[in-house]
């Protein structure tokens, strides 16, 4: 092929990426942040046929008429019996089918479940699977000693803290019982508190008595600030079982439900049977008895409030017939479970199943093959709630915290599965397999291939892929044995700060609460930092909400008066990726003296003003004062060094950190991936480790790196090779790229910066800096450089120290730069006219 027709086939191709990306197609991989997700969308297994499907459904509709149900208490009863149902000869509750039949037709199908922060949303439209916990187990097999035990609040909390850092579970259902706890109020408000106060993902929870509904509405009234945006954005739902198998209504649990409904949070119609003991042993008799007995309910909460969010929950569980013993992990239960599924996205019913309830008494090779049969049926049918997902041993009946870390291993590889294959036009890589066959024979170097490593690869956390001779040299460590370590760090670091000190004060004056006063703090915030943020502009903004939010003492320093007036009388609202809050705890000033003496300075102005902050920080800092600075481009440290030794000072790199500001004292960020951070003066340090330790506890993804000098260095070549160009050109990353000339001025100044990085020795991870750019650009390639949002702002940019920089060290190394000088000289006479502009305007 000539090269020519390369070139129109390749930007064919890529005029076709722009298209799927727009007409809600798969996306491309380079548009994909991750390989797995919440909500990827099952649905492809379909157990019973079309015929099927409608033969338990006529059945279905018929056990509610013919059969009907027992011990409906009187307020249900008479509900019923005014909207057409009926008392049948033998005193039970029959469902005429177009009663039933409306409510199928009423039923609410947008549900979505909220958590606290923003980012937990879980969208219940047809086959979106989440991944949760559950259980309501009666005891606990002990971290440190492997016995079983009861199970206390504590043990609620903490697993509600692991849940909370494991990325495959999406929502946090109880696990287990407090069983310190003495009186029904106590468990219902306590349990509500611990699942809460431990995670900002969507809590379930159970009320045992209907009294205590109104306790809880309350309590989430006051986390979410009022009780209408509590209803409209609900963080708690109601696990309920209605319904005891056959056919016989739980009055306690109607009653319940009725007030859950008035108050509008979400109910889980959960029917719980076991096959071959409370429902038949038929699989499919079972499931249509299920399909049944949920729908009796549903139809009640219907009738109750129409508007309130019903999760469909037929549960039929297998029974081992020769013990009589509830069996989860067998094959029937997998596809039995899968079948009910079904029946629920007939329904296009938003749903929950369980699976995951191996018989298993630890995290063995028993609990993985069983725990795998049954979630990866139900995830693969479509289920949209998988409680019991994780966490959970011996049917139910124990609950282990190394669990949760080995399965949230193990759900990553199922959802992975689940989202399958995508064959669309990104993925038919002629060229990549024609450069690889004519070139090194492989695909290892492939900038594709780097490109699909985040996005179309699931890669485990606790599992092991090392060769025998490593893990023998490693110790021989097996899976339980590494997941006990990991939970150990996290109940020893995680501590989620998405529950302020005031609301917490709030709910402990209203309600007895008997989580000790603390214990949702890390030791670490129980002695705060003194902190001063130097430049509170977007990300400066963004640093300051979450430190202090997280407990320390945090000044907000800014030459902007009216921010900094806004963020003194009414604080700093902060919203986007962290979730949204107002932090009223900084304190703000214009003037850096103000604050004094800290124990770490943050300087998150633009490049052109570290040396004024470093000026500043040189009369107030103490010996033992940390700076970080966090800045786009090169020569922050060098700028400091001009006013002070750099032994204290720390460099840092932040990564996908999309920000700005809306008024004054309202910061909003639409992402917040990694802050990478390392000594000036290289190597790993305690306090290097430790001020890491600080900004994870404060919410912030950071990783301690011994030559920080690299990841600077990397970042620096993409920011000259796109910001400068971008900015002439007034074009997005992808834009640059589909036009060849304007991809070449990219390429070349790229290979500029990348000679003075070699010639300065910078230890680069990888050898073709055209592959990595490219791998970099086709990860967002709708993204603009912050040098062109300023220039469409009409603001000065970063130019002196992003390709300004390339011409100043290519002097002192007599490497040309013609490239990148041509593009500072038109940067810079584009922001020559910024200033005459506002004089005429």
């Amino acid at each position: 092929m000539a090269d020519s027709q390369k070139k129109t086939a390749r930007g064919s191709r890529k005029s076709g990426h722009r298209r799927d990306r727009h007409s809600g197609e798969a996306a491309p991989a380079r548009t994909l942040a991750r390989a797995v997700w919440p909500g990827v969308t099952g649905g492809k297994l379909k157990p019973l046929s079309d015929l099927e499907v409608e033969r338990i459904h006529r059945a279905a509709l018929r056990l509610l008429e013919d059969v009907g149900m027992s011990d409906a208490p009187d307020f249900l009863r008479d509900r019923i019996v005014e909207h057409g149902g009926y008392m049948t000869a033998d005193n039970r509750l029959a469902f005429p089918r177009a009663l039933v039949e409306d409510a199928l037709a009423g039923f609410r199908r947008d549900v979505v479940l909220h958590g606290q922060t923003a980012g937990h949303e879980l969208e219940l439209t047809p086959n979106r699977v989440h991944m949760g916990t559950g259980g309501a187990a009666p005891f606990m097999i002990d971290l440190e000693t492997g016995q079983y035990r009861e199970s206390t609040l504590k043990d609620l909390y903490d697993a509600a803290r692991i849940a909370d850092a494991l990325e495959n579970i999406h929502f946090f259902s109880r696990p287990v019982t407090a069983r310190d706890m003495q009186t029904a109020r106590d468990l219902d408000v306590n349990t509500a508190y611990a699942c809460l106060a431990g995670t900002s993902k969507h809590v379930f929870t159970s009320i045992s008595d209907p009294e205590n509904v109104a306790l809880i509405a309350d309590m989430c009234s006051h986390i979410a600030g009022s009780t209408e945006k509590f209803t409209h954005e609900p963080f708690l739902s109601l696990n309920t079982n209605v319904v005891v198998p056959p056919m016989r209504f739980d009055g306690h649990t109607a009653a319940v439900i009725e007030q859950a409904a008035l108050s509008g949070i979400p109910v889980f119609m959960n029917t719980f049977g076991q096959v071959g003991a409370s429902s038949p042993a038929s699989l499919a008799g079972a499931v249509m008895q299920c399909v049944a007995e949920t729908l009796a309910g549903m139809v009640y909460g219907w009738l109750v409030n129409p508007r309130c969010p019903m999760i469909f929950g037929p549960r039929p569980m297998v029974t081992d017939l020769r013990t009589g013993a509830m069996s989860g992990g067998g094959g029937e239960q997998a596809i039995a479970a899968a079948g009910a599924i079904q029946m629920a996205n007939y329904y296009k019913l938003p749903n929950s199943c369980i699976a995951g309830a191996t018989d298993a008494k630890i995290p063995d090779a028993q609990s993985g093959y069983e725990k795998a049969t049954t979630l990866t049926l139900a995830a693969h049918a479509g289920c949209n709630l998988i409680t019991q997902a994780s966490g959970m041993q011996a049917s139910l009946m124990g609950c282990a915290f190394e669990s949760y870390v080995i399965d949230d291993d193990m759900l990553g590889g199922i959802l992975r599965s689940v989202r399958g294959l995508e064959a669309d036009e990104d993925s038919m890589v002629e060229d990549v397999i024609a450069h690889a066959v004519r070139g090194e024979g492989h695909f290892l170097g492939e900038a594709d291939t780097f490109a699909r490593m985040e996005t179309g690869f699931q890669y485990p956390r606790i599992a092991d892929r090392t060769s025998p001779e490593d893990w023998e040299a490693a110790g021989s460590v097996d899976i339980r044995d590494r997941a006990r370590d990991r939970a150990r760090d996290i109940l020893d670091t995680h501590y989620p700060g998405h529950m302020s000190p005031d609301v917490d004060h709030t709910l402990r004056t209203r309600f007895e609460i008997h989580l000790p006063p603390g214990r949702h703090v890390a030791p670490e915030r129980k002695h705060a930092m003194k902190i001063a943020v130097i430049g509170a502009g977007a990300m400066g903004s963004i640093y300051a909400g979450l430190m202090a939010d997280a407990g320390h003492d945090v000044w907000a320093i800014d030459l902007w008066e009216d921010h900094v007036a806004a963020m003194k009388t009414s604080g700093l609202h902060v919203e986007g990726a962290s979730g949204d809050r107002i932090v009223t705890s900084i304190h703000a000033s214009t003037d850096l003296s103000d604050a004094g003496a800290c124990d770490l300075y943050i300087i998150a102005t633009k490049a052109s003003g570290v040396e004024g902050a470093a000026k500043a920080i040189s009369g107030v800092a103490g010996p033992d004062s940390l700076i970080l600075t966090i800045q786009n481009g090169l020569g922050a440290g060098e700028r400091i060094a001009e006013h002070m030794p750099v032994d204290n000072v720390i460099l840092g790199v932040a990564e996908g950190f999309g920000a700005g500001m809306k008024g004054p004292g309202h910061v909003y960020h639409n992402s917040m991936k990694m802050i990478r951070m390392g000594e000036m003066n290289g190597g790993l340090t305690d306090r290097l480790e430790n001020l890491a330790k600080v900004w994870q506890h404060a919410g912030f993804d950071v990783q301690a790196f011994a030559d920080i000098d690299q990841l600077i260095w990397e970042k620096f070549l993409c920011n000259v090779a796109l910001a400068g160009p971008c900015t002439v050109y007034d074009r997005t990353l992808g834009e640059m790229q589909d036009d060849p000339a304007a991809w070449h001025i990219v390429l070349s100044c790229l290979q500029e910066a990348y000679q003075i990085g070699c010639a300065r020795h910078i230890n680069f991870s990888f050898d073709d800096p055209d592959e990595y750019l490219t791998a970099f650009v086709n990860r967002m390639p709708d993204a603009k450089p912050s040098m062109l949002q300023d220039h469409l702002a009409g603001r000065v940019s970063e130019i002196d120290a992003i390709n300004g920089m390339v011409p100043v060290l290519g002097r002192e190394l007599g490497i040309a730069t013609p490239y990148n000088d041509v593009v500072v000289a038109a940067v810079r006479a584009r922001e020559a006219t910024f200033g005459k502009q506002r004089e005429t305007s």
